[in-house]
């Protein structure tokens, strides 16, 4: 049931729901130079770091005028792997840190800790999207990378190398994988 409403809270219904609902707040919720998409991610984020917050009380520091940029970092990254996280991983986490167990960082591990080791995951992400151009891939794969433990710099000059580093280590890896 925790995971249904964990899930819930990410769909577009729940934040066109709280829209309709909300009255004026979303007004003052909303970054009028975001777009819908963006602020969309601020609700998620905003209403997943709620709901742990009723799981386990002062474990994220969201509320207020002045919330811990760290918190909502790990909050942020938790729903960006919480789509492609198994069942039992999300289970785990979830009752992990309902006992005081793990922290946020914890459970972003157990979360984007699957079948596959990060390392692993991130080569075959890498491996999947090798034709892509220098400057989509990092826009695709920005995200992604990072929550594996994989840094890429913001420096479009440094794109190229990165992603051809990258893209050896997995052909490599796919190579080893086929013997």
């Amino acid at each position: 049931m925790l995971i249904r409403v964990w899930a819930g809270l990410t769909t577009r219904e729940a934040y066109e729901g709280w829209k309709q609902n909300s009255g004026m707040l979303h007004l003052f919720f909303r970054e009028p130079e975001w777009t819908e998409r963006e602020n969309h991610e601020k609700f998620t984020d905003y209403a997943v770091a709620s709901f742990f917050e009723l799981l386990r009380r002062r474990s994220v520091s969201w509320k207020g005028p002045n919330p811990s940029f760290e918190d909502m970092g790990w909050v942020s990254r938790i729903v960006g792997i919480l789509g492609r996280a198994s069942q039992s991983a999300k289970l785990q986490s979830i009752r992990a840190f309902f006992k005081d167990e793990i922290s946020l960082e914890g459970m972003r591990r157990i979360l984007s800790g699957e079948s596959l080791s990060d390392k692993k995951e991130a080569l075959l992400l890498v491996k999947t999207n090798h034709k892509l151009k220098p400057k989509e891939f990092y826009v695709k794969l920005r995200g992604p990378l990072k929550d594996l433990g994989i840094e890429l710099s913001s420096n479009p000059n440094s794109y190229r190398k990165q992603i051809e580093r990258l893209k050896k280590d997995a052909e490599l890896y796919v190579a080893r994988l086929a013997r």
